[in-house]
């Protein structure tokens, strides 16, 4: 497997471990709130989703079985339809904050940016219709959308920067063992040259 192949495989591991544990801790708000703003259809989304994540782990782990990993445009679907389905901010976030996650991954840092803005432009415009309008919402408003941004934009950061491949680090790694290689193999044919004949 070529190093840029290992790192790819082993990134896209970690964010198909990580989306279970955001999903979980997602579903665990919904159940601490009361029933009555719990969202049925929310609670039902969020642990089907769950579930899937779940069966892309468990079969991520058999010997000779590959699925290809669930695409990114996917998450965002699921981010959206969540949105418009469940009444807790904080479940949202967890869900938020994966996408995010995945996406400084995957996208890199530029693409994820305008993701974080228009995730954040999305709640508080939920927020905005779901509110009244007056100076305490405006501040809790204002307060949701700078955590919300610099949240999504802080995850991008760490999963951008520990996703990047350096490829002169690679093709210097490379050349060096070729190097080490060539050295080794001259000096054991330089040594059986030496090396008395056998009668």
């Amino acid at each position: 497997m070529q190093p840029h192949a290992a790192e790819g495989r082993y990134l896209e591991r970690q964010i198909a471990y990580a989306r279970p544990i955001f999903l979980t801790l997602a579903l665990v708000d919904l159940f601490e709130g009361p029933s009555s703003l719990r969202g049925h259809h929310a609670v039902a989304f969020i642990a089907a989703y769950l579930g899937i994540s779940l069966l892309i782990v468990a079969v991520d782990n058999l010997r000779g079985v590959y699925i290809p990993p669930l695409p990114l445009g996917a998450d965002i679907i699921a981010l959206s339809v969540f949105l418009l389905l469940t009444p807790s901010v904080i479940a949202f976030l967890f869900v938020y904050l994966f996408v995010a996650l995945a996406a400084g991954t995957r996208w890199g840092l530029r693409k994820s940016v305008v993701l974080a803005g228009a995730a954040t432009l999305a709640l508080l415009l939920r927020a905005v219709l779901r509110g009244t309008v007056d100076l305490p919402s405006v501040l809790s408003l204002l307060a949701l959308t700078v955590g919300t941004f610099s949240a999504g934009i802080g995850l991008a950061i760490a999963s951008a920067r520990s996703g990047r491949v350096n490829p002169t680090a690679l093709e210097a790694g490379n050349s060096t063992v070729e190097s080490i290689s060539s050295d080794a193999s001259s000096e054991g044919i330089s040594i059986l040259q030496r090396a008395p004949s056998l009668p």
